[in-house]
């Protein structure tokens, strides 16, 4: 969130509570944040499984951490191999440049 002023106040339902947030982000980016912790949470505590609900909810918190991570490992190396070829292309600018000299 960038600033507090452009903070608003938005019901979300988890799993069956309702929550009431601050946030910044539009109703789209909401809804899919939602939609996903949802899915999320049906996959871990909806299942009745021999492990208990607060160890059901700490794999969730684990899978949805893991998952962050990965984008967040990809977009590094898209970023690093962007800044790569960003320099590449201005290399061959200043080579162009020379050769046209």
């Amino acid at each position: 969130m960038e600033t507090e002023n452009n903070l608003r106040s938005a019901k979300v339902v988890i799993g069956s509570d309702r929550f009431q947030i601050q946030t910044d982000l539009s109703e789209q980016e909401l809804n899919e944040i939602v939609q996903f912790v949802n899915k999320k949470f049906e996959q871990y505590v909806g299942e009745a499984t021999a492990v208990d609900a607060k160890k059901r909810l700490e794999l969730m918190a684990l899978d949805i951490t893991s998952e962050y991570f990965d984008v967040r490992r990809r977009y590094m190396r898209l970023r690093e191999n962007d800044q790569n070829a960003q320099k590449e292309i201005l290399v061959l600018n200043d080579l162009m440049d020379r050769a046209l000299r």
